[in-house]
């Protein structure tokens, strides 16, 4: 008889099978609507039907249900067979990404698991293991010498090539959990190079410490590319989540500002509760408001001179001194723009330049409209409000608006 596993292993296998099947399941729908996540997602679901016949009872039932011996053995290497061919599509997947890659290539993926496994399965009658994990004697040539090889140095070049994508693409991730992933990725291929060769020596000597490193590093591999593969597939659904509420955020603006000049809006919303509930599309929803915030901002720059902006800078320099910057300042002569549009004040084509306002990039400009929206309704920026709201004055054909404003009325 085999010698049974130890109760830690059977606990870490057991751990590592359910986090591969939720990792799993949650990125089904994912695969479903994206052709990008279909090979990763094809990865993790290999891997989990491997840690799942990996488990003692699994593979019991598996033999028992069957009537043949060690069937869940050939039933687990040909799941591992379709982890690492999904691995190796994925990869050429990545490498392919703008690039023209011959049909023929494309197939290599599938040719090179075919032959595999057929060279798996025409062996496996005549394997006759004596050892547990469906290994032959130590240091003995056997068939199943045959049944590994091209198993374990398809996997060995595979996990190396996996391992110079990651590694290689590391510097060319944005975003922090994107970034985790793909470094917690890549760290498990370094793991499964030393499963390759851990698993290797097995073939070649009995010895307990190779035994207790291929386990390790077995249990460990599985578990990092399901953590990784996990935090790969939350970042676009943070990404989601975030640009659903920057755009809540950028409401209490985009309405202030709107209502001033109604005509930036793109596209109406059907309903408020339609619009606050939109969550499917988040971040196109988020770029329109960008959008049509800056529209209004340019519509609005014609209503105040750059003396007045001058004067505001200079106001909030004297009162606020240890921070003064452009959303604060912004914020101010926005509002005083506003008054202007709305009392009917005569604009000025582009007297005022608002090029050099906002950022390089959505993110950036998101960042400077919420410093805006941030600084709207504080006293600060209500009393430089009231305090510049004369300066329409200097705008000339002001009629009646002049008046009211120099009475204290507007």
């Amino acid at each position: 008889s085999f010698p049974t596993r130890r109760s830690s292993d059977l606990l870490m296998r057991t751990i590592v099978c359910t986090v591969s099947w939720t990792v799993a399941i949650l990125r089904t729908p994912a695969a479903i609507r994206s052709a990008h996540q279909r090979w990763i997602w094809l990865t993790v679901t290999a891997q989990s039907v491997v840690t799942l016949i990996d488990l003692r009872p699994v593979t019991r039932f598996i033999d028992a249900a069957t009537g043949i011996p060690h069937v869940a053995d050939l039933c687990k290497d040909l799941a591992a067979l379709v982890f690492v061919a999904a691995l190796l599509a994925f990869i050429f997947h990545v490498r392919a990404a703008g690039a023209n890659i011959p049909a023929w290539k494309r197939w290599i993926p599938f040719c090179v698991t075919g032959a595999t496994a057929l060279i798996m399965v025409a062996t496996f009658p005549f394997a006759h293991p004596t050892r547990d994990r469906f290994l032959p004697p130590p240091a003995m040539w056997d068939v199943l010498d045959i049944y590994w090889a091209p198993f374990l140095i398809y996997y060995a070049v595979v996990t190396a090539l996996a391992a110079r994508l990651f590694w290689g693409h590391l510097k060319q991730v944005r975003g922090c959990l994107l970034r985790a992933g793909m470094t917690i990725m890549a760290i498990a291929t370094i793991v499964g190079l030393v499963y390759v060769a851990s698993r290797s020596l097995m073939l070649l000597t009995a010895s307990r410490t190779v035994v207790g490193v291929m386990s390790v590093t077995s249990s460990s591999f599985f578990l990092l590319i399901a953590v990784g593969g996990s935090l790969v597939a939350l970042e676009p659904l943070i990404r989601q989540v975030s640009d659903w509420w920057n755009r809540r955020r950028l409401h209490p603006l985009w309405r202030t500002l709107v209502h001033t000049a109604p005509h930036v809006i793109l596209e109406p919303s059907a309903s408020p509760w339609g619009e606050f509930l939109a969550f499917k599309n988040a971040h196109l929803y988020l770029y329109r408001r960008v959008i049509e915030i800056r529209d209004a901002i340019l519509v609005l720059r014609d209503y105040v001179t750059p003396d007045t902006v001058q004067d505001i800078d200079q106001f909030l320099k004297e009162r606020h001194t240890c921070c003064v910057d452009k959303p604060l300042v912004t914020a101010c002569w926005l509002q005083i723009a506003c008054q202007h549009m709305i009392h009917g004040t005569p604009p000025q084509p582009h007297a005022l330049n608002t090029t050099e306002l906002g950022g390089d990039n959505l993110d950036s400009e998101v960042k400077f409209l919420l410093k805006i929206s941030n600084a709207w309704h504080t006293p600060l920026v209500q009393q430089s409000t009231h305090r510049f709201a004369w300066r329409a004055s200097r705008i000339p054909d002001r009629g009646p608006y002049e008046v009211r404003f120099r009475n204290g009325e507007g």
